[in-house]
Formats: structure tokens, C-alpha cells, sequence
């Protein structure tokens, strides 16, 4: 099993070692290639679609229904490979972002507060790939993640969408939510022109869904809008002393909302079908973060590292892929570098995650430390700021500094210090700066921004 070379890997690479070695083409194509003294014709250079759904937990099919209730999840999974034990950066948006984009944690990158920028300093993925002669475009539904806030870097076509609805009020105002269906429609349209023009460069596109997010979407019936606004409104404000009927309506409308987000999937999965492009294009299901939804009565996200936000999905499907799942922890910051060593692109020397390509090929992947953080914000302090899983431990750090020590298959948890995490991280120690960010440098934010991060829960 192997994947088309259609080069071999330049002088430095992060390729992994022989991947793309001559002993991997059959010997008679090499007798034949010294025969003629013509070398095979390479083949073409890997297109990427990466889809990130907002909010999206690891065990989001429970609510769904089971994984019967999302079968175009559940198809792009056998087909590719699943990584059981994915973890975000961070538990809210931007931060995670960040980090998928320049393959740091934020104690690297600092887009940690409201209103931060991806800064210019260091290269992103899509920058990379650009520069590699990708073509590259991205619509997200997330108003986070707007023009102008440095996550259009490297997008020869970057934007934000959103919809008009009715949150079951008396007037139209913004819904701040596009759905996938949209999103979908836009990429599609790009895409189609694309081909009509016969471009001939590969190509690179972001989706980003909103579905599992609040506010919650019913559109089954009025009373069913009206009443996912009640709760989704209740949600935002932090009104969480739900009864147990409540909690499953809760638990339901995550659900419904899942249950669309797959739809919007298998949508996506046929067109390209019918376009003809799944045989030489990788697709990326992931998420940004998580959400809790009624663990230790708290809901939302972004306020603590409880596994429920921090445990994402990741398959990777593409040529050539050996269909399993990978057990082996891994963080979002290991997609970029994977999607570069795909593309045979040596990595840019700021990026800090490693390559997952072994385990496409059904090879076993080294565990190494994943590091999680969530940093104070204006008006949410956090209940937990770090969490390290390593090996068969997690650690985690409360506000105040004091670490436990987890032994994951047990559970059990007891007393750490800062000296039994940094021995245990090793080089990795100097990954993550303990100091949180001077409250005088925290950037502005817009009455506009702030009105959106309400709807959204964020600040409240």
C-alpha cells in the first residue's frame, strides 16, 4: 500500500523516511522505465478539503442517535482513518484555529484573547500550500473567524457567511449561524467554476460548519423554533438549572443539529463523486473544540478543559489511505504538517507539530505529549488553564497553579508538581508559558464583535 509519487521528497524534508522510495514502484515499471530511459510520468499533486465542524464532540453520534444516525460520518470513517484519541488546543474557537493553521499551541502563538489576530510573523498552512502553487478558498459560518482578523492568510478566496433567520422572535434579525447548506452551495460554486475553466492547479478548501453551536436551529415546526430559542437564549445568559426534560431537549436539539451537519457531508462527499475528484483528493473531518452538555451541570464551552470540549474527531481519508483507527493521542497541531506531508511540501521550521502520515499507511504512531490550554479572558476565568496527556497519564493545572496527575485507565487521580510535569514532558517543557497575558494588552473589541460573541455565549 503507498500513495502516487509525483515527486521525490526534496533534501530535508518531513517526509517520512522511504515513503516515497523507488522500491515502492512495482519492478517491472522500473524495467520498463530503463528500457525507454523514460521515467514514469508523475502523478498529479493532491487536492485537500478540510472540514471543521464547530462544537463538535468526540461522542456527538450518542445524542445523534447512534452512529446509524449519521452514515455519511460514519462512511468517510471506514473508508479513511479515525484518530480515537484527538485532542483540540484549547476549548473555544480562535485559539484552536490558530492553532490548525500555524501548527502551534497558544502558548505559541498567542491568539488567545477576544479579538485577537493570526499575526503575519510565521507562515500558515494555507500560506504554504499557496506558495507551492495551490489554489486555495475557505467559507466559515463563524463570525470569529471574519475577514480581517488574520485567517484569510494565504486564502486566494477567504469568507465569512452568515444567514438571515428568525430566532423565534417577532422580527428578522442576523442569525449569526449560516448553515452548511450554504456554506456548501459557495464552495461548490467556486469549485465548478474552477473546473469549467479547466485550471489545472490542485487545490486546497476550508469548511467551516456551525451546526452542533447554539443558537439551536428547529425547524420541524413553530412551536419547536420557539422553544430552541427559549433554550438556546437560556444557554447564552447562564441560566443552566435545567430539569431533566430540559436537559434531553437540550440534548435533542445537539443532536438534530449533528444530524444536519452529516447531511451537509454526504452532500459535499457526492458532489465531489460526481465531479470526479474523490480518487486524487484528501478529505479532513475535524472540530475545533468540543461542549459540554450538562456534565457536572455545566454546558457551553470554553470555560474549562473537561474532556467533553477538548476531544475532537479526526478521520483523514484520501488515495491510498489504509482504513483502521489510531489510538495513539494526537493534537490538532499534527493536521498541518500531515496535509504538507501529503503534498510532499517540507514543513516551515515554526511548526510544531509532527506528521500522522504513518498511521494512513497503517503504521503505528510514537506517542508524544499533547498539550491543551485555555488562558484567563475579559470577564471568564477559567476552572482548569492547562491539561497534558502523556503516555498513559494526563495532567492537569488548575488557575491557581496546583496540578493533579490522572492515570487514564484507571482514573484515579492524585497530587503532581511542576517537576513531575516537566519530567514527564521532557523537551516539550518549554512549549508552555505559565504566564497569562497582560490585561492591558488584550485587543479592543467592536460593539459589533461583542453583539456577535453574545449570540454566540461567549460573553456574557
Amino acid at each position: 500500500m503507498g500513495h502516487p509519487a509525483y515527486q521525490l521528497p526534496e533534501k530535508g524534508s518531513r517526509a517520512t523516511p522511504g515513503r516515497w522510495s523507488w522500491h515502492r514502484i512495482p519492478l517491472l515499471m522500473l524495467m520498463a522505465s530503463a528500457l525507454t530511459c523514460t521515467p514514469p510520468p508523475p502523478a498529479k499533486p493532491p487536492n485537500f478539503v478540510v472540514v471543521v465542524v464547530d462544537t463538535l464532540r468526540l461522542d456527538a453520534h450518542r445524542f445523534a442517535g447512534g452512529r446509524e444516525s449519521m452514515p455519511h460520518t460514519t462512511a468517510l470513517a471506514k473508508r479513511g482513518v479515525s484518530f480515537d484519541n484527538a485532542y483540540s488546543t484549547s476549548s473555544w474557537t480562535l485559539p484552536a484555529m490558530a492553532s490548525l493553521w500555524l501548527s502551534q499551541i497558544g502558548s505559541q502563538h498567542r491568539a488567545i484573547a477576544w479579538g485577537s489576530s493570526l499575526q503575519e510573523r510565521e507562515p500558515t498552512l494555507v500560506e504554504t500550500l499557496s506558495a507551492a502553487g495551490y489554489e486555495t478558498a475557505g467559507w466559515t459560518a463563524n463570525v470569529l473567524l471574519k475577514e480581517g482578523f488574520g485567517f484569510e492568510q494565504g486564502f486566494d478566496r477567504y469568507e465569512s457567511v452568515v444567514d438571515l433567520g428568525n430566532w423565534g422572535k417577532t422580527k428578522l434579525e442576523l442569525f449569526p449561524n449560516a448553515t452548511a447548506t450554504t456554506v456548501n452551495e459557495l464552495a461548490q460554486g467556486w469549485l465548478t467554476t474552477r473546473q469549467h475553466e479547466k485550471r489545472e492547479a490542485p487545490f486546497f478548501l476550508y469548511l467551516h460548519y456551525m451546526e452542533p453551536h447554539t443558537p439551536y436551529r428547529c425547524e420541524t415546526s413553530e412551536s419547536c423554533r420557539a422553544g430552541a430559542a427559549v433554550l438556546s437564549e437560556r444557554l447564552v445568559d447562564g441560566n443552566w438549572n435545567f430539569g431533566p426534560q430540559e436537559t434531553r431537549l437540550i440534548h435533542g436539539l445537539y443532536g438534530t443539529e449533528v444530524k444536519s451537519f452529516d447531511e451537509a457531508l454526504g452532500q459535499w462527499v457526492a458532489f465531489l463523486e460526481e465531479a470526479g475528484l474523490t480518487q486524487n483528493t484528501w478529505i479532513v473531518l475535524t472540530a475545533d473544540h468540543g461542549e459540554l452538555l450538562g456534565e457536572g451541570g455545566h454546558y457551553l464551552h470554553g470555560e474549562s478543559l473537561a474532556p467533553a470540549e477538548i476531544r475532537i474527531p479526526l478521520i483523514i481519508a484520501g488515495p491510498g489511505a489504509a482504513p483502521g483507527t489510531v489510538e495513539t493521542p494526537v493534537s490538532l497541531i499534527d493536521l498541518a504538517p500531515t496535509l504538507l506531508d501529503l503534498a510532499q511540501i517540507p514543513a516551515p521550521p515554526s511548526f510544531r507539530g509532527r506528521s500522522l502520515v504513518p498511521a494512513l499507511d497503517g503504521d503505528p504512531l510514537k506517542p508524544e505529549p499533547v498539550i491543551v490550554e485555555l488562558f484567563p479572558r475579559a470577564g471568564i476565568s477559567p476552572r482548569h488553564r492547562l491539561v497534558v496527556i502523556v503516555g498513559p497519564e494526563t495532567f492537569v493545572m488548575k488557575p491557581n497553579g496546583t496540578l493533579s496527575r490522572i492515570e487514564n485507565n484507571a482514573g484515579r487521580a492524585r497530587p503532581a508538581s511542576r517537576a513531575d510535569l516537566e519530567a514527564a514532558l521532557g523537551v516539550a517543557a518549554n512549549w508552555i508559558d505559565y504566564e497569562d497575558p497582560d490585561p492591558d494588552e488584550q485587543p479592543e473589541i467592536s460593539p459589533e464583535m461583542r453583539e456577535r460573541l453574545e449570540l454566540l455565549g461567549y460573553a456574557r
